[in-house]
């Protein structure tokens, strides 16, 4: 599977993350800390070693395993976005900077990555997790084109998530 480096959107660049962005990630994850441990509390504590946390994802995008991406407006990060290989399901996941939030930002990064992945030859379904009680990430989802597969039980890991996950689908 061959995953670009670098897509475009009308009006984002989302650039491959690379070990030198360590000053760039922290800036963007410093300004969107309180959502990120509600609902992402696990990436923030990969991040309390950002510098190792991009080498290891440089490491699994030549492995064609996990590809970490940042979104941007060409001057400054707003986001990441991100698709794992690992498992049997292709799994995206993203954020963006709470000032960032409500513009159409995500959905437009969620559905380009998911144009990448979507050619012939490549993935049919791609999918995602969210809590039932992020409903920002849900509405991203459903703009994006995905619906939801399945409700389960998962870790109440934060006292914002609720112990149900979501899981959404796209197909090509």
């Amino acid at each position: 599977m061959k995953i670009p480096d670098r897509f475009t959107t009308e009006r984002l660049l989302i650039l491959r993350w690379k070990p030198g962005d360590v000053d760039s990630l922290r800036e963007a994850t410093s300004e969107t800390e309180r959502e990120l441990k509600d609902w992402m509390p696990g990436f923030l504590s990969d991040l309390a070693k950002a510098d190792e946390f991009l080498i290891e994802v440089e490491t699994l995008f030549r492995q064609g395993k996990y590809f970490g991406y940042a979104i941007t407006n060409n001057e400054e990060v707003l986001g990441a976005i991100s698709l794992n290989i690992e498992n049997e399901n292709p799994e995206v996941s993203y954020w963006v900077r709470t000032d960032c939030t409500g513009q159409g930002i995500a959905t437009d990064a969620l559905i380009a990555l998911c144009d990448q992945v979507s050619s012939p030859g490549e993935f049919g379904t791609v999918q995602l997790r969210c809590d039932s009680s992020n409903f920002r990430s849900q509405r991203v989802a459903v703009k994006a084109g995905f619906f939801v597969h399945s409700e389960g039980r998962a870790p109440k890991r934060t006292e914002a998530q609720s112990g149900r996950e979501l899981v959404y689908k796209r197909q090509r």
